[in-house]
C-alpha cells in the first residue's frame, strides 16, 4: 500500500533482453502499479541514457582545453600516442545470448587478418584484467586511449536504444573509434555524431570488416576523419535526463496522473522482436 500522492517509477538500466531472459522478470501483477518509466529507452517518461553527445563534447572540451582552438600539431601528437590497434574489455563471455553472439564475432576477428592487432582484457581475455576500483578504472581508460579502435559490443542484440558506456565513455570519450555491434545502425545514428563509428552490420562478413580496419590503420587521413565531429559546431543543449528530469517532473507535477495499465506491453511488446528472441550467425570468410 502507498499514499495517494506517492510516485512509483519503473527503473531499469538493463537491456530488455536481460530483464526478461536473464533476470526472468515477467511483469505479471504489475498492472496499475507504476506511474512513470525511467530507462535508457527514448520512449520512457524519463530517459536515463548511458551518455549524450552534449555531455561527451563538454568532457572533451575540458580534456583538450578548447576543441575549436586545438591546433594540428596537437592532433598529430594525440594520434601519435596510438601505438596499438584494437581493444576489447569484457567479462560477460556467454552469460546472455547476446554475450555469446559477440564472443563469436571476437573469436572470428582473432582468426582474421586483424587478429594480431586485437587485445582482449577482462575475464574474456587472456587473464589481463583491471582492479575494481578508481585506479583500475583510470588505468583502463589510459590504456584504451593508446588504441585506435574499441569493440563497443553490447551483451544484447537489437534492443531499442540500448547503447551503453562501451560506446560513449570507453570509445568516444577516450578518442577511440568505436566498432559497434548490438544496437541497430539506425538507433546509433539517432544519438551519435556523424561518421564517428563503424557498425559491424555494414559489412558482408568479418573478413570485409577486418580489411576495412586494416585500411584505416594504415591510412591516417581516413582514420582521422572519424574525429571531424569534434570540430563541428553543435547547437545541442543538454536537456535534463535521469534523476534531474524526474525531480523536475515531480516538482512541476508534469507527470501522468494515472498509473501504467500494462507495463509488460510497454516494456516487452513494444521491443524489437529480435532483441527478445532472435539469434544470428555472422558470416566468416577469410581471404
Amino acid at each position: 500500500r502507498r499514499r495517494g500522492d506517492q510516485i512509483y517509477v519503473w527503473y531499469s538500466p538493463e537491456s530488455t533482453s536481460s530483464v526478461r531472459n536473464f533476470h526472468q522478470t515477467s511483469m505479471n501483477n504489475y498492472e496499475d502499479v507504476f506511474n512513470l518509466t525511467m530507462t535508457y529507452r527514448r520512449d520512457s517518461d524519463v530517459i536515463n541514457p548511458y551518455g549524450t553527445l552534449p555531455s561527451i563534447k563538454s568532457s572533451l572540451l575540458e580534456q583538450h582545453d578548447s576543441l575549436s582552438n586545438i591546433v594540428d600539431c596537437n592532433i598529430i601528437l594525440l594520434f601519435d600516442m596510438k601505438k596499438n590497434g584494437i581493444i576489447w574489455v569484457a567479462s560477460n563471455c556467454g552469460v546472455t545470448s547476446g554475450a555469446k553472439m559477440r564472443m563469436k564475432i571476437v573469436e572470428d576477428l582473432k582468426r582474421s587478418q586483424v587478429g594480431w592487432m586485437l587485445d582482449v582484457y577482462g575475464l574474456c581475455g587472456d587473464g589481463k584484467t583491471f582492479t575494481q576500483d578508481r585506479s583500475g578504472f583510470n588505468n583502463m581508460n589510459e590504456l584504451i586511449k593508446s588504441y585506435k579502435f574499441y569493440l563497443a559490443f553490447e551483451n544484447s542484440y537489437h534492443c531499442r536504444d540500448y547503447i551503453t558506456e562501451k560506446f560513449w565513455e570507453n570509445s568516444l570519450l577516450n578518442a577511440v573509434v568505436p566498432v559497434v555491434w548490438g544496437p541497430t545502425r539506425e538507433d546509433v545514428m539517432t544519438v551519435a555524431p556523424p561518421h564517428s563509428f563503424i557498425h559491424v552490420e555494414d559489412f558482408k562478413n568479418i573478413s570485409d570488416l577486418a580489411d576495412y580496419l586494416l585500411y584505416l590503420d594504415r591510412n591516417d587521413t581516413a582514420y582521422r576523419e572519424y574525429f571531424n565531429w569534434w570540430f563541428e559546431p553543435t547547437e545541442d543543449i543538454e536537456e535534463p535526463v535521469a534523476l534531474c528530469k524526474l525531480c523536475l517532473m515531480y516538482e512541476s507535477r508534469k507527470r501522468r496522473p494515472s498509473s501504467i495499465k500494462n507495463l509488460k506491453h510497454l516494456f516487452y511488446d513494444r521491443e524489437n522482436e529480435e532483441c527478445l528472441t532472435k539469434t544470428t550467425v555472422v558470416k566468416t570468410e577469410y581471404a
